[in-house]
């Protein structure tokens, strides 16, 4: 049997899933999972939970970057992603004009700063290989 753990597309509640033998998809409590799931997504990394807040940030930051009403704009999914040996995370954000269809994209530190997912990568990257890269 597989075991799971499924995140919401706005990083709410984990679902804990399991299969039956035939594949189907059932919930299955596990207290303990579930429970570091949640702790794990809400502050792993440095980032907080995400917040109405940040979500209107996100919204402001599109706007202006876009030249686009803000009503005319609607976050459509959010993601994170947590840099251990950085101590800092993003939330990264896909927002849709409702006006026509464009999709954009965008990411933001918990301090509700623009940041570039790739450049936070290559850090955490080269910081881990100065901390775990083996010395012969």
């Amino acid at each position: 049997m597989e075991h799971g753990i499924m995140l919401s597309q706005t990083m709410q509640a984990p679902t804990i899933q399991a299969r039956n033998d035939d594949g189907r998809r059932r919930l299955r409590g596990h207290r303990l999972a579930l429970a570091c799931a949640l702790a794990l997504a809400a502050t792993a990394g440095g980032v907080a939970a995400q917040s109405p807040e940040l979500e209107r940030k996100a919204l402001e930051h599109v706007a202006e970057r876009e030249n686009v009403s803000i009503e005319q704009l609607k976050v459509q999914g959010t993601a994170s992603a947590n840099f251990e040996l950085q101590r800092r995370g993003y939330y990264g954000f896909k927002i849709e004009s409702m006006k026509d269809g464009a999709i954009y994209a965008i990411a933001l530190d918990d301090a509700a700063e623009e940041v570039v997912p790739a450049e936070m990568e290559a850090v955490e990257r080269v910081l881990y290989e100065e901390k775990y890269a083996r010395m012969d």
